[in-house]
């Protein structure tokens, strides 16, 4: 809206800009509006960024799950033939070797990722992978435990038992067997391997 006369203008919320041909009213946005829609904004993004966080976790999830699942039962179909000590000479020790750079070098990593707020999702996912890399080493290690101290038919009870139940059974024997050091070490990565993977999911959740 423009005025040609030099009067005063009192108008409430507006102000009066000089303009080529007398003057031009502006109306000015409350500091709260603005910072409402900036805070509005704001939260759309954090929503959005969250949504894609954990849609990445699950994609990651179902592929390890389907990884493990595949090498599972190959490595079980090894144990047969070739029999655990084949298995703890040849593929163990990778694992292994895998687990500890997982432990030196990703998950610290991922935890200084997680104390800055723009990359505590990308931190959250590494946490969230690290817990699948120890959990390989665990669940071959529980297999080899299992076949060795429970036998054939509970360790096929344990893989039955969604694949995971191989490493209850593995500690179960270990107790059974007063096998006092293989049963700790067994407990003691289950849990590093869920406070990872939990706590991978609330920092990519509370981004």
């Amino acid at each position: 809206m423009e005025i040609s006369t030099h009067g005063q203008l009192d108008v409430k919320n507006s102000k009066v800009v000089p303009g080529q041909r007398g003057y031009r009213v502006g109306t000015r946005l409350s500091n709260q509006e603005i910072e409402g829609k900036s805070m509005e904004e704001m939260n759309n993004e954090q929503g959005s960024t969250t949504s894609t966080i954990k849609k990445t976790i699950a994609g990651i999830s179902g592929c390890l799950t389907t990884l493990i699942f595949t090498v599972g039962g190959l490595i079980l179909l090894i144990t047969v033939f070739k029999g655990t000590p084949w298995i703890a000479e040849n593929i163990y020790p990778w694992a292994m070797l895998a687990t500890a750079i997982t432990i030196v070098v990703a998950v610290p990593i991922s935890l200084l990722l997680a104390i800055f707020k723009r990359t505590r999702g990308a931190g959250g996912v590494g946490l969230f992978v690290s817990s699948y890399i120890v959990g390989i080493s665990l669940w071959i290690w529980s297999l080899i435990v299992a076949y060795s101290l429970a036998g054939f038919f509970w360790t096929i009870a344990g893989l039955l038992i969604g694949g995971v139940g191989i490493v209850p059974i593995a500690l179960i024997a270990s107790l059974l067997k007063a096998e006092w050091a293989i049963a700790v070490q067994i407990l003691v990565i289950a849990i590093v391997v869920f406070s990872f993977r939990w706590f991978g999911i609330f920092l990519a959740e509370t981004k």
